[in-house]
């Protein structure tokens, strides 16, 4: 059967763009056949078909998404600059949530509100070594409406610091785990720290179970260290059919808004 255009473009991209981060001029660039306003429907069109996956803003990726995540280059040229810009300064850090999570997200906004966990202690040398670099940054905020009004000031992305003792899921790059920033993410968005949707969060945990490779226990695990594993049993019993063994579930109203948008 005679591939479409679509089809057809996106053996172009893969062939010439894969293993690599690429904007929207570079696809045009291999696409020079297309108009401008064609490229942007295209590469859309291929995200929401998963064919390809948006990891940033005006950022997308080509590969495999097992491979994405395997390899662990899903940040953003602005959060590699981020963690470079952190690592030099000698912080401990972690960045988790949402700028982990890129490969699964859905609603993918034009502002993205990052997530650093840093050492305590080492809040403001970390807010100095972003700031350095050109970013906006808030240490600490309370309140999803503390970080919606610092929104409201600034332009570009945000990057909320919060210092912690346990920075346990980290990797030697200064990456959360898979597991820890489905936790973090989960907990900061269900106790209104961050301004992301409960329903997209449970869009995140869903795509990220079904494309395989979480580990169940060491998840639950995480989640316990913030309180929540009860709830996380919860989310996994419903989702990926888990069974908890002696862990107790509860499906209280943070469960459920997470849970809005499951099919049965």
């Amino acid at each position: 059967m005679a591939m479409n255009w679509e089809e057809k473009a996106l053996v172009e991209i893969r062939n010439k763009l894969a293993h690599k981060n690429f904007t929207p001029s570079e696809a045009a660039e291999v696409l020079a056949s297309y108009k401008p306003g064609t490229i942007y429907r295209l590469l859309n069109d291929l995200v929401r078909k998963g064919k390809i996956w948006r990891i940033g803003y005006g950022v997308f990726r080509a590969d495999a998404r097992n491979e994405i995540i395997a390899t662990k280059r899903n940040l953003s040229p602005n959060l590699e600059r981020a963690r470079r810009g952190l690592s030099k300064a000698g912080i401990n850090f972690m960045l988790t949530g949402y700028s982990v999570l890129s490969p699964f997200i859905h609603l993918f906004p034009r502002r993205v509100v990052h997530l650093v966990y840093v050492e305590l202690g080492s809040g403001e040398s970390a807010v100095e070594a972003l700031e350095r670099n050109g970013f906006t940054v808030l240490l600490n905020p309370k309140s999803t409406r503390e970080v919606n009004l610092t929104l409201g000031l600034t332009k570009g992305d945000l990057f909320i610091i919060r210092e912690r003792r346990d920075l346990s899921g980290n990797t030697e790059t200064g990456v959360a785990s898979l597991e820890r920033a489905l936790v973090d993410l989960y907990y900061e968005s269900t106790r209104g720290r961050i301004p992301i949707p409960e329903v997209e969060v449970g869009r995140i945990i869903r795509d990220a179970i079904r494309v395989g490779g979480l580990n169940f226990s060491r998840l639950t695990k995480l989640a316990s260290r913030r309180g929540i594993a009860d709830e996380m049993r919860a989310i996994l019993k419903t989702e990926a059919e888990f069974s908890p063994g002696k862990g107790k579930t509860v499906f209280n109203e943070h469960v459920k808004a997470v849970l809005t948008d499951t099919v049965r």
